[in-house]
């Protein structure tokens, strides 16, 4: 049995939106120095967005890799529905954020543990808002009256929903709960607000 049909499992198609989708690098000359800091630092400045997320399942996707959990899902797929998926590095690119890179979720081969990685389980806010350690600390300085287009510069990204199918498509390397032609429609689901798999939106005060 092939590791990557572990991908993605378990999540209702109609509620999937960007589920573990990977961030667009962005063209920001410092965005490729920034690194992952966790949803948790986001919560400090978005806590009605962070409640909302936290229902989502998106958030509990790393929960779905572990032995007994969506056991029918599992059962469907073919997959050993009490098996440890949670070390499972075609698994883990899709349910935690920033999977392999700076300050994101280590791989199961990184001598380097010390990162808080509870808070990098599941697909947290940076999986389509970018890595936030340069963007956040600007937005946080200028709570009041930060400019979009500054925060940008330093890595901010809005996804399009054009990222989404990186996981959230069938085949050989997708999820074995996705038909092989099936299309995400990415954009659509992220103009959903509440119950959309994402997190609801809210307009900065």
């Amino acid at each position: 049995m092939k590791s990557w049909i572990a991908a993605a499992i378990g999540v209702p198609i109609v509620t999937l939106a960007v589920l573990a989708a990977r961030p667009p690098r962005a063209a920001a000359q410092n965005a490729e120095t920034a690194k992952f800091v966790g949803s948790a630092n986001c919560k400090k400045c978005h806590l009605k967005e962070y409640k909302s997320w936290a229902e989502t399942p998106m958030a509990k996707a790393f929960e779905t890799l572990k032995p007994g959990a969506k056991k029918e899902a599992k059962d469907k797929a073919k997959l050993d529905a009490n098996k440890d998926y949670s070390k499972d590095a075609a698994c883990l690119r899709c349910h935690t954020t920033g999977y392999g890179e700076p300050g994101g979720y280590p791989k199961p081969t990184d001598s380097d543990q010390a990162l808080a990685i509870a808070d990098r389980q599941g697909v947290g806010c940076e999986t389509c808002h970018g890595p936030g350690s340069l963007y956040s600390p600007y937005m946080r300085d200028h709570e009041k009256d930060y400019k979009t287009d500054e925060a940008k510069k330093l890595g901010l990204q809005f996804s399009d929903g054009s990222n989404c199918t990186a996981c959230h498509k069938g085949g050989a390397d997708g999820s074995p709960t996705v038909p092989a032609d099936f299309k995400f429609d990415g954009a659509a689901k992220l103009k959903a607000e509440a119950g959309s798999g994402v997190h609801a939106h809210f307009k900065k005060k």
